[in-house]
């Protein structure tokens, strides 16, 4: 009777309906944990580009910008500078690197969600990038910058994942390492779905 038992039904319609969250067992909620994330911290850095990244003033001009308005080169006009407004001098300097910062995390995400690796190589160019998008900020006479939420995280989030892949890389050499080889992890089956031939 499939009303009595869902998992008589077709497989199609096991997979439309999808797994309930009590029926993951410890292993297949940490295997899911491990599936999706590194693709959840790209999305999350994507995210950031939303909010505020920096105020930067110099000479009486000042303007405040989010990441979006960076990568788009849109920074807000704040007033001249030498004769030049100093959104395009922010734009000049820092625009580059916030697209090549968004790139890196829509790689990364996408990568994440295929399942494939180089994850890590994406969480560390963009560590850099968005390290080298505040370079002017380090210098002792540079325009004065405060930075905000959306900077603050994207750099925390690239930096969680760069340890996160870090970690991972680390337990692969160990598994290929000779001697006794530690226990491998699961992989998530989806619950009640069909049994591969490792199973």
């Amino acid at each position: 009777n499939l009303g009595e038992n869902p998992d008589a039904r077709p497989w199609p319609a096991r997979f439309r309906q999808g797994p309930r969250l009590s029926t993951l067992g410890p292993m297949d909620a940490r295997a899911l944990i491990r599936r999706w994330h590194s693709p959840a911290l790209f999305g999350l850095i994507g995210l950031c580009f939303l909010l505020p990244f920096a105020t930067v003033s110099c000479g009486g001009a000042e303007t405040t910008f989010t990441g979006a308005q960076l990568v788009t080169w849109s920074v807000p006009e704040g007033g001249a500078i030498d004769g030049v407004d100093i959104s395009a001098q922010v734009e000049e300097e820092a625009s580059g690197f916030a697209v090549a910062t968004l790139a890196a995390a829509a790689l990364g995400l996408l990568l994440g969600i295929a399942g494939l690796r180089g994850g890590g190589w994406c969480a560390a160019i963009g560590l850099a990038t968005t390290i080298l998008m505040a370079r002017n900020a380090l210098t002792l006479f540079g325009p004065d910058v405060s930075f905000h939420e959306g900077y603050t995280l994207t750099l925390l989030l690239f930096l969680w994942a760069g340890v996160l892949h870090a970690a991972r890389a680390w337990r692969r050499r160990r598994r290929r390492a000779p001697g006794p080889r530690p226990p491998a992890e699961p992989r998530w089956r989806w619950p009640g779905g069909p049994r591969s031939r490792s199973d």
